[in-house]
Formats: C-alpha cells, sequence, structure tokens
C-alpha cells in the first residue's frame, strides 16, 4: 500500500471511530456572524440560478446551510464522504428536507464522477485534510468551465488556534494541516479566487459571550465581529492570522484539465 494510500486509509479509520470535538463549543459562537454572511455571500453569486448541480465534499451538513433554499428551486446535490459515520449526519437531516440530496461514500482524490458534472463544488472544513494538489485537480475537473467553488478552512496562524490545536490532539487526524499562505497561493493559481477572512477578536471574545449569553447573536459578539472586519480593511495583512478563511473560488473557462491526479 502506498503512502497516499495509507493515507487516505488513516482519514477514514479515524473519523469512522469518530473525533472527540467538545472542547471546541466554547468557540462556537465566533463563527455566527459570518456563517450568516458566508450564507448571503453563495446566495448573491447564485442568485437567478436554478436546477443546479452541486457537490458536496466531506459532506454532513454543509449542503443544509448553503443549499437548502437552493433545493427548493430544484437543485441537485450530491453529498460525498470518505467516512460512513460523518455521511450519516447529512442523511439524518435529510429526512427532514423535501427535497434530499443523494449520499455517496468516495475518496476525493478520486471522485466517481465525469468531467464537468457540477457547477458548484463545496465543503467545511475539509481541504485541510487532503492532498491538496491531487484534491484541487479533481475539483476543477468535475466543475464545467466558469463553475463555482466555496470551502471554509482553518488558518494555521491564528495564535489562539494553535494553542487549541496543540491542547486537543485528539479533535484532528493525523495527516490534517491547517492552511498557510502555500496553501491559499496553490488555491489561487489555479481558480480565480477570492478570500475571506474570518474571526481574530471574535475567537476570544466568544469565551465571554458563551458565559453570558445563550444565542451567539449578542452585543459582545457583533462588537468583535465589526472589530475583526474593520480591522481586516484597515490591516489587510492581518489576513493569514485569522482563524478561518472563506475561500471563493472559479474555474477559469481558459483552463485545460488534463486528467485525474496520479498520487504516488
Amino acid at each position: 500500500m502506498s503512502g497516499f494510500e495509507q493515507r487516505v486509509l488513516r482519514e477514514r479509520e479515524t473519523y469512522d471511530q469518530g473525533l472527540d470535538r467538545r472542547l471546541f463549543r466554547p468557540f462556537a459562537h465566533a463563527a455566527h456572524h459570518y456563517r450568516l454572511r458566508r450564507r448571503k455571500l453563495v446566495e448573491e453569486l447564485l442568485e437567478g440560478k436554478s436546477r443546479l448541480r452541486a457537490l458536496e465534499i466531506g459532506g454532513t451538513l454543509g449542503w443544509q446551510f448553503f443549499f437548502e433554499r437552493q433545493l427548493a428551486q430544484g437543485a441537485q446535490v450530491v453529498c460525498s464522504n470518505i467516512s460512513l459515520r460523518e455521511l450519516d449526519k447529512g442523511l439524518a437531516a435529510a429526512g427532514r428536507s423535501s427535497n434530499p440530496p443523494d449520499f455517496v461514500i468516495c475518496d476525493a482524490h478520486r471522485l466517481p464522477f465525469p468531467d464537468a458534472s457540477f457547477d458548484v463544488v463545496f465543503g467545511v472544513a475539509v481541504l485541510h485534510h487532503l492532498s491538496l494538489h491531487d484534491a484541487l485537480a479533481e475539483i476543477e475537473r468535475v466543475l464545467v468551465p466558469g463553475g463555482l467553488m466555496f470551502f471554509a478552512e482553518p488558518l494555521e496562524l491564528n495564535p489562539v488556534a494553535r494553542v487549541i490545536r496543540h491542547l486537543t490532539p485528539q479533535a484532528r487526524t493525523e495527516d490534517e494541516k491547517p492552511f498557510g499562505r502555500g496553501e491559499l497561493a496553490l488555491i489561487g493559481e489555479r481558480f480565480a479566487c477570492s478570500f475571506h477572512y474570518e474571526q481574530l477578536f471574535s475567537v476570544p471574545a466568544s469565551l465571554l459571550s458563551g458565559l453570558l449569553y445563550a444565542s451567539p447573536d449578542n452585543p459582545v459578539m457583533r462588537f468583535a465581529f465589526r472589530l475583526d472586519e474593520g480591522l481586516k480593511r484597515l490591516v489587510p495583512a492581518l489576513g493569514p492570522y485569522y482563524r478561518y478563511v472563506f475561500i471563493v473560488g472559479r474555474r477559469r473557462p481558459e483552463h485545460t484539465v488534463r486528467g485525474r491526479p496520479s498520487p504516488a
């Protein structure tokens, strides 16, 4: 078995066994306003488009957040995951949907779909688990020319996130690697991209917010969100030090896809 195949197997087995992510709960409020902004951005880019074909990689509940409204307009969504345990979360939520997605177990490095199968490919916290070069090649292959991708990924330079990662080895897989500037540059080389950085002061503010409020929509988190957004406009170079990045990419129509990657 090659090193690449061993990595894929490790990811599957770790997720099938389950990860302990309880220590992330105090930081749940930090994502609230940014999740709303992601949804608004996606809806603006997809406005007026019906019967879309969309693929979620690492599918659990992302389809519900990004595409529930599009499903009502006849969108066709496929959710893929390497782990049956993870995919079961999406299957449970699908029971409450009037137009549920399809669910497929597969390896994101070897997507079982023809070229140019989807208008949109998306995922949440999944690309940093993969061999990025190979995963990007497959995403580009299955996207139509001009097709969109949306991915939210953790960043390696955020100081609070680095401490959390150090304290919670049981909450992650052996091969995952949060993104740094190199990974973002690689994505930007392959796709026409915009990078929307998320959560700086929102991360420590989430600890206080959780103690004071049940809802993440509260004065503490609204102030932290405005502070993060204002600081990012004043000092754009701080972007990679935020906790997360929301990547909006488009397959360049002029790019020629050169078949499937062949990992060693």
